[in-house]
């Protein structure tokens, strides 16, 4: 072993140890690695900060932007509400549809495109469903990679390996050749996850598949306006069950009538006194004619921020009411809405005497929400961002993001230069902002992957990978060839955490190549297992795929190898079985 490949090794497992432990954030990490590699001299200054100019990397930020253009004209959302009206709140539904609709994409479009289209669907789905979006986000990830192994196009690896044959004089794969081990791994795997996903994937679930981390449900005043399409109708058609919203209670010419049947008549001027989450209870000021009644009463008034607070301990609001204590006049802010735990709360906002522990939604000026932030009579919860559908923005992003897919997806042109070109569309169009288009951007992330790809530059000039080849090799004395196909897979799998998938599997399959051709064993057999393997990223982010869902999920590393570490093992046996029988030694 030389001192280069003692450094090099040294930067990848502190590196993984580092993660692991979470003792310095991953754009520190990324940044490190990139310094020792230049101090030590391994790589020059260009070499060293090529990552950061990588396609890779450059389609990553393109695709975060679009996901931001998306997000911002409500798309996301407006998707999972659609979805979770056919699919329900059933978590194994749930990962069944949305892991073979991923695979079957992905088998013929890049796993990065595949994966970025669903994300912000997803997303929404699991916000729409009150499950923790970790549930759904790495099984995403993993299912684009599923779904790549099942044709020669479904990945970029498949294709460099096919190319790579042709230079060794070795039959290359043929378009479908791949499917019918990729068709097993990928029905394999989804059943996988669908079987263990209580004990590997993040947040637990109570007995009946929800999250425990269930949304408030809020209290809030709604007035049916005179021109509102709701007036003389019953309440069971007027829409809000869709909007997952619940009519409590109407006020009427100061009467209240409690718990209304489906059947009541709803009048011009009514106050509904409704019950839902967050999000759901701010669309109702997209509902034509139905507006929130502290809008209707503040109109002059600019609302740009809404926030959670909750009633602190020795509060001066503990046993009153909102009236008494002039809340409106004394903070120059609104609550519209009040959520209260454990009990449900049929009375007009302003009437009810506040309790410890009851939250409160506000809205109003940024300046007056950053002084309430501080107020010793609240503690600070949470800031809200409502992003209602807009059907204008809407189209346009849809239809930059579906440029995107087919031109960078088909391969018409490279998929990092269409990402570039549909982040910049999505500015010019107006469809997202430039301080909006900057905030979609995830640079620790971007940071990390370039640090990393310095590295997997590292591992290949300095024979670090083909000196750990040498290795896996040798741990047997007399290798058979089901042995050398396993110990090349073991390789590859751990080589394409670092590097990519396409450079892990062109580093291992020359070896593999010459050891089968040297055995006399069908060297397919060995390729096959090098591409299928160079597509098993599952155990760190640092797969493109696995990146971009990585912050969205809130994941740590340890999450990607606790559920990772079974999904590769449950492709090995597969691989080791099947491959003997459709490329025989």
């Amino acid at each position: 072993m030389t001192p280069q490949i003692g450094i090099v090794l040294f930067l990848l497992f502190g590196a993984v140890a580092v993660f692991a432990v979470e003792l310095v954030s991953v754009d520190i990490v990324g940044l490190t690695i990139v310094a020792v590699l230049i101090v030590s001299g391994i790589l020059t200054p260009d070499q060293a900060f090529s990552g950061f100019s990588n396609p890779a990397v450059i389609m990553i930020a393109g695709l975060l932007v679009i996901s931001g253009g998306l997000y911002h004209s409500g798309v996301p959302d407006a998707l999972g509400r659609s979805i979770y009206r056919y699919s329900g709140r059933n978590v194994n539904r749930l990962l069944i549809f949305i892991m073979s609709t991923e695979a079957a994409v992905s088998a013929f479009m890049n796993n990065v495109a595949a994966t970025a289209m669903f994300l912000p669907g997803v997303t929404a789905l699991a916000k729409n469903a009150r499950i923790s979006a970790s549930k759904f986000l790495i099984p995403l990830a993993y299912a684009s990679m599923l779904g790549g192994t099942c044709t020669l196009i479904g990945t970029s690896t498949n294709m460099a390996v096919n190319g790579l044959l042709r230079t060794y004089n070795v039959e290359p794969f043929g378009f479908f050749e791949y499917a019918p081990l990729g068709i097993l791994i990928a029905l394999c795997g989804v059943a996988f996850i669908v079987i263990t996903h209580r004990l590997i994937l993040p947040v637990p679930f109570n007995s009946e598949g929800e999250s425990q981390e269930i949304p408030r449900e809020y209290l809030t005043e709604a007035v049916i306006l005179r021109n509102s399409p709701m007036a003389g109708r019953a309440l069971e058609q007027s829409g809000l069950d869709k909007m997952d919203l619940m009519a409590l209670g109407i006020v009427r010419h100061g009467v209240s009538i409690h718990s209304p049947s489906a059947t009541e008549r709803i009048e011009a001027d009514d106050i509904l006194l409704i019950q839902g989450k967050a999000p759901d209870i701010l669309k109702i000021k997209k509902v034509q004619g139905l507006q929130i009644r502290e809008d209707v009463r503040n109109r002059e008034v600019p609302i740009t921020n809404i926030v959670e607070v909750e009633i602190a301990p020795r509060s001066g609001f503990i046993g009153k009411t909102l009236k008494e204590m002039n809340f409106r006049q004394r903070y120059g802010l609104s609550v519209i809405a009040i959520y209260r735990q454990h009990e449900r709360v049929i009375s007009k906002i302003g009437d009810l005497y506040l309790r410890l522990g009851d939250v409160l939604l506000i809205q109003g000026p940024p300046m007056r929400i950053e002084q309430i932030k501080v107020d010793s009579n609240f503690l600070f919860l949470n800031e809200l961002s409502f992003k209602p559908y807009d059907r204008k923005k809407g189209v346009l992003s849809i239809s930059i993001f579906g440029m995107v897919v087919v031109l960078g997806g088909l391969g018409v042109f490279p998929i990092s230069a269409v990402a570039f070109l549909g982040a910049i569309l999505m500015v010019l169009s107006r469809t997202l902002s430039l301080k909006d288009a900057y905030g979609s951007l995830e640079w620790s992330l971007l940071i990390l992957i370039a640090g990393m790809m310095s590295l997997g530059m590292a591992m290949e000039s300095t024979g670090t990978a083909e000196y750990l080849a040498r290795k896996i090799i040798a741990l047997h004395e007399h290798p058979s060839p089901l042995f050398l196909m396993g110990a090349f897979f073991v390789l590859t799998v751990l080589l394409t955490q670092p590097l990519s998938n396409a450079a892990a599997a062109l580093v291992v399959l020359p070896m593999a190549i010459h050891v089968a051709i040297a055995q006399g064993v069908n060297p397919r057999a060995y390729a096959m297992a090098v591409s299928i393997a160079a597509s098993c990223s599952f155990l760190t982010p640092l797969e493109p795929a696995c990146a971009l869902v990585y912050n969205a999920g809130r994941y740590r590393l340890r999450d990607f190898l606790r559920a990772g570490i079974g999904l590769t093992l449950v492709v090995f046996i597969l691989c080791m079985l099947v491959i003997p029988l459709l490329w025989p030694f």
